[in-house]
């Protein structure tokens, strides 16, 4: 089905972030869009970060009809909704924003979906009773941890440079899932990094590195890998092949790379706002592979780190 062309009556979706630069949500979203036939049309915008606490204002401003929320404003929105969904609310973290029946700000988060759906692809319940190790406790940490509560992985090892920050997150899942064991573990301590990455069925990298044009890096050091047959994700998707995904191949790991969490967080956003039901598979598989042509074409920009 043809997408109807832009008019004055074209529904605006888009994405903020900074930098957005190398987003490939607005590939991804006007492909679904354009299968549709929905007159919607869906954009980058890049916002500066201290211009975060004026994002409501905007969304209200200029009408939009959705917004996809990344770094670095994913928590500094959730105080500008009026209502935030339960995923949102226990995740503390928005990366869609929509309008309920009332035209009142809404703040979602289908993170938590994307990474589910990205590892029950091929691997659905094997989580269950069974330890993982989170890499960093920046970005889609919460997202991630909470995942793997609901999943019932246990325990949880959480690797991260800054105890704070570690501890804050520890001490937040464990109110959300009592019964679940978190452990911390410093990226300093080799023996109890690699005993840690050692147990776990699942290793997910939460950390920037190894992203594109940083691709000779590693969230794991020299010596430290899962056992083989363990799952090893990558949150990073740009290159889709991290240097990660590569060892842990080679290693005899199972692989898993973000592309997919990509994907399936972004057709939960675009379904959320349509009020509609967009079945995953026969999307899945053409999305992959007009997103990977275009990572491996170098049309997609490397993202750039944001200063600190």
């Amino acid at each position: 089905m043809r997408k109807p062309p832009i008019t004055s009556k074209t529904k605006v979706l888009g994405v903020i972030g900074s930098p957005i630069e190398h987003s490939l949500s607005p590939l991804l979203h006007n492909y679904i869009l354009e299968r549709l036939g929905a007159d919607y049309s869906y954009v980058a915008f890049p916002v500066k970060p201290e211009m975060a606490q004026h994002v409501g204002l905007a969304f209200r401003t200029l009408g939009l009809s959705g917004l996809n929320v990344t770094l670095p404003f994913k928590e500094t929105v959730v105080e500008q909704m009026d209502h935030l969904t339960e995923e949102a609310q226990t995740v503390g973290a928005v990366n869609t924003i929509g309008r309920d029946s009332q035209g009142r700000l809404l703040g979602h988060n289908t993170d938590v979906a994307g990474f589910l759906g990205a590892v029950n692809l091929g691997h659905e319940g094997e989580l269950a009773g069974r330890a993982a190790t989170v890499l960093g406790a920046g970005g889609a940490a919460r997202a991630v941890l909470y995942a793997l509560g609901l999943a019932g992985a246990r325990p949880i090892y959480l690797v991260n440079r800054t105890h704070s920050r570690a501890e804050e997150l520890a001490g937040w899942i464990s109110y959300v899932f009592p019964e679940l064991a978190v452990e911390l573990v410093s990226r300093s301590d080799k023996e109890a990094f690699r005993e840690a990455v050692s147990n776990s069925c699942l290793t997910v990298n939460v950390t920037p590195l190894g992203m594109k044009p940083h691709i000779n890096e590693s969230p794991l050091p020299g010596g430290i890998m899962p056992k083989p047959g363990a799952l090893v994700f990558d949150t990073v998707y740009n290159p889709h092949e991290t240097l990660l995904l590569k060892t842990a191949k080679a290693a005899g790991c199972r692989p898993i790379g973000g592309l997919d969490m990509l994907i399936i967080q972004g057709v939960a956003s675009l379904a959320w706002w349509l009020n509609t039901d967009l079945p995953l598979r026969p999307l899945i598989g053409p999305l992959r592979k007009k997103l990977l042509a275009t990572l491996e074409s170098g049309q997609a920009p490397a993202e750039k780190r944001p200063k600190k």
